[in-house]
């Protein structure tokens, strides 16, 4: 009994969309597990088994996997049926771990951290809330529930009550902490900014490709707020001049596939493993990164995306109509407006035309990862608040 109740792990990290460990999703809390690890702190991971965002079914010592139901659309009811499915299977696992000091919760989705919190509560461990997407607000921007209804009063309910109740609140969005004063300043005086953690601090060194095409590589959601449409139409009007690499998956995907497979310039990968996923930014000559709806933005982005394109020193184009650039201020030199496809068009073929200028947009990329994607910053940022709370 000692050995299931009492296993030796300092830190507990929840996160139900929890990808595969080799896979190209959010693989934030491996590294953080990595990261802390090599800190001394013994790290155990716990997700669901199955989500629309886990494609395979690795298992490895470090990560316990709560059995949920199998779906594939992300706007499929079993997802939200697996949301309290997983509150109320994880104190059993939670239990294994009864000599843990600290439970990491991070949304989404949030409806698991009520069980979290309570089990933190009886068994008085320290308690961390991460918030990497802001919900319900992020929900009432994409127009998935209305103010009024049942489904955002609730998801506020709880996102209160993880507020109130947290040691410590973490987030990986730049100006999470405005949000905090707005709601409450003593939630802002737990706040703490955890930005990115890269596996690799090191910038690698842009290579110039001999490409008979300017070779466009989009890596990531394609839902509504990734703003694609304007790079699909870009590469349609230039198809002697680009070439558009995609791969990814999100509530678009198929109707991008149906408009613009048949496309000679444009290549559709669906979800690839990490490895795949780091030979096509091997073999890009410029990334693309798109938001839209300034709401949604409000706080920042979270900076995943950012940081596996700028970590390679990869030339960038960001693809948004408003202030993207207040939390990152070197990415106002690297954006072009979503809503003129001139605007792009223009750049496409000028950098198609004089490749030595993605020479110039390669050192803005990796000036952007080293003053903004500090990843021993952050992580010693989280190391000094969990030797504060012990």
């Amino acid at each position: 009994m000692k050995n299931f109740f009492g296993r030796d792990v300092d830190i507990v990290i929840v996160n139900q969309y929890l990808p595969e460990p080799n896979s190209s999703g959010i693989t934030r809390h491996f590294v953080m597990r990595d990261a802390l690890q090599n800190a001394g702190y013994r790290v155990q991971l716990i997700g669901a088994k199955n989500h629309h965002k886990r494609v395979g079914n690795t298992e490895v010592g470090y990560v316990d996997r709560i059995p949920t139901l199998i779906y594939r659309d992300s706007n499929s009811l079993i997802r939200i049926i697996n949301w309290f499915i997983f509150m109320i299977i994880l104190p059993c696992y939670l239990i294994r771990y009864l000599n843990s000091r600290y439970i990491l919760y991070s949304s989404l989705s949030l409806i698991g951290g009520l069980s979290a919190i309570l089990f933190a509560k009886l068994f008085r461990k320290k308690f961390i809330f991460e918030v990497r997407d802001i919900w319900p607000e992020s929900g009432l921007e994409l127009g998935a529930f209305s103010k009024k209804s049942i489904v955002y009063r609730f998801l506020r309910f709880v996102e209160i009550r993880m507020l109130k109740n947290s040691d410590l609140i973490i987030s990986s969005l730049p100006g999470f902490g405005e949000y905090l004063n707005a709601l409450n300043t003593d939630y802002h005086k737990k706040f703490r900014f955890v930005g990115s953690i890269a596996e690799d601090s090191e910038v690698n060194k842009y290579k110039n490709k001999m490409h008979e095409k300017l070779k466009i590589g989009y890596f990531g959601g394609m839902g509504p707020a990734n703003n694609l449409q304007i790079l699909f139409e870009a590469a349609v009007e230039l198809p002697f001049s680009v070439e558009l690499v995609v791969a990814g998956s999100g509530i678009n995907y198929e109707n991008f596939m149906k408009l613009y497979n048949a496309q000679d310039n444009i290549t559709f990968c669906g979800n690839l493993s990490i490895n795949e996923i780091n030979n096509l930014y091997d073999s890009v000559d410029i990334c693309y990164y798109g938001a839209q709806n300034k709401q949604l933005y409000k706080y920042g982005v979270s900076p995943v995306k950012l940081v596996d394109i700028t970590r390679r020193s990869i030339p960038l184009i960001v693809g948004a109509d408003f202030e993207i650039e207040k939390h990152y201020p070197k990415l106002k030199h690297l954006k072009v407006g979503t809503k003129n496809k001139a605007e792009l068009c223009r750049l496409l073929v000028s950098l198609y035309s004089d490749k030595s200028k993605l020479e110039e947009l390669s050192h803005i990329s990796a000036d952007l990862f080293q003053t903004h994607f500090s990843a021993q910053d952050n992580i010693s940022g989280l190391l000094s608040e969990l030797r504060d709370m012990e």
